[in-house]
């Protein structure tokens, strides 16, 4: 347990464009880490899956992870109305990221994730290390619309969600309703792997 008296607690690295000397412009960053306690609030939702609400819409800088969320702000109270746990951005045909997470699709045993204009994260890479050390196949490609709705199975990863199982998309079922089998398998491997890390 360090000075913050926390046991377990999360990491936020932000860096700001610092001081302004003419309301646009700076000559130094500013460098700030931020704790706060771990929470295992996506339990639940880990077991009987999670709602998903679908946005027309593209990050910009989209391979920079930013504090620029303005459209899932501008969207929170769509999101809350709905019941869904995350906004997927779609744009032009092309499924991209959720507002705070990475998404992965399986159809016939294949997995499935977007590869272009995403922040790739480092839970989404864990889990693509995984799923290749345990000889499943996984592609990183553009993902259509089409193709998300037909997958057999949906789930999103982030660092404060692990792997959540994707039931639902606006009203859409995916699959039969229920958590997959191969998520579940990806839950325990990632599982396994954190507590082995």
């Amino acid at each position: 347990m360090g000075l913050n008296k926390m046991k377990d607690a999360s990491f936020r690295i932000l860096m700001t464009g610092g001081d302004m000397t003419d309301g646009l412009l700076s000559t130094k960053t500013n460098l700030f880490i931020l704790t706060e306690p771990t929470t295992d609030y996506y339990l639940p939702y880990a077991k009987k899956g999670i709602k998903l609400i679908t946005s027309e819409y593209l990050r910009p800088f989209s391979l920079s992870k930013s504090t620029c969320y303005i459209e899932a702000v501008r969207l929170e109270p769509t999101r809350r109305k709905a019941g869904a746990t995350e906004i997927l951005f779609l744009k032009d045909n092309k499924v991209y990221e959720c507002s705070t997470s990475n998404i992965f699709i399986v159809k016939k045993s294949i997995f499935y994730t977007p590869k272009n204009n995403i922040l790739q994260g480092i839970t989404r890479k864990a889990v693509i290390d995984l799923l290749n050390k345990n000889k499943f196949k996984v592609i990183e490609k553009d993902i259509s619309e089409k193709e998300l709705f037909a997958a057999d199975e949906i789930f999103i990863t982030a660092t404060n969600k692990k792997v959540l199982p994707v039931i639902k998309i606006n009203k859409k079922i995916i699959g039969n309703g229920k958590v997959g089998d191969l998520t579940k398998q990806i839950q325990q491997l990632f599982d396994n792997y954190i507590l082995n890390y």
